[in-house]
């Protein structure tokens, strides 16, 4: 059950005094991991678990916190994520920025613990909430894999993104022959069971983050 699984927080910090500070403050509430710099968060956030909710200071080497959440709100599975910003600078051009770039939160540091963990749990709370109904519409019931709608929204998405930064993308449609005789001749049981065998090794397949693994009806099932 979702609601009661493990929360997991990403913290994305090149200080590591403040590393130390939120992992013995979120320590005991959240599954907590940590990111010294923009690409080390990268690398973590295209490779499973998602976290439920990232905390990113804004002021960073290389790549600064505005400029990836600006990369993680245009990734679409990502984009939900809630991002908290914590921040040491107090110009209110920062705050309206980061909250113009899909940013959940803004809190100035040093952070209040209390008040942290208290916006994360209902950051998260309000995410899950999203994802359950997300799950009801774009979920089908027998492969428990996305469905046509979702396979189309997302692959609109990733299209788009791809024209825009030259980016590769590889997609398969898959059909399954001749499984209406084994329809016909052993009952409808037996062609379920075999269309979610097919279903669940797809997904086994193609289960990094950014991957979709989606069913088309028809006996058909994407992998983008």
């Amino acid at each position: 059950d979702m609601e009661n699984s493990t929360k997991r927080v990403l913290v994305i910090d090149d200080n590591e005094m403040e590393l130390k500070l939120y992992f013995n403050g979120l320590g005991k509430h959240f599954d907590v991991s940590f990111a010294p710099n923009a690409r080390t968060a990268w690398e973590m956030l295209n490779s499973a678990p998602l976290p439920d909710a990232i905390i990113l200071d804004i002021m960073m080497p290389n790549e600064d916190g505005l400029d990836l959440c600006n990369r993680i709100k245009e990734t679409q599975f990502l984009q939900d994520v809630p991002i908290i910003f914590v921040s040491s600078l107090t110009d209110p051009s920062v705050k309206s920025q980061a909250f113009e770039l899909g940013g959940a939160d803004f809190i100035t540091k040093p952070p209040m613990m209390t008040e942290l963990i208290a916006r994360l749990q209902r950051h998260i709370a309000l995410y899950r909430k999203t994802k359950k109904l997300e799950s009801l519409i774009f979920i089908d019931p027998l492969t428990h894999l996305p469905n046509e709608a979702k396979f189309k929204e997302v692959l609109s998405i990733e299209w788009a993104r791809c024209a825009r930064y030259w980016h590769h993308m590889t997609l398969l449609i898959i059909r399954v022959e001749k499984i209406q005789h084994i329809q016909e001749t052993q009952g409808n049981d037996h062609y379920f069971a075999v269309l979610s065998t097919v279903a669940s090794t797809l997904s086994s397949a193609g289960n990094r983050p950014g991957d979709l693994v989606a069913t088309l009806g028809n006996n058909k099932f994407a992998v983008l």
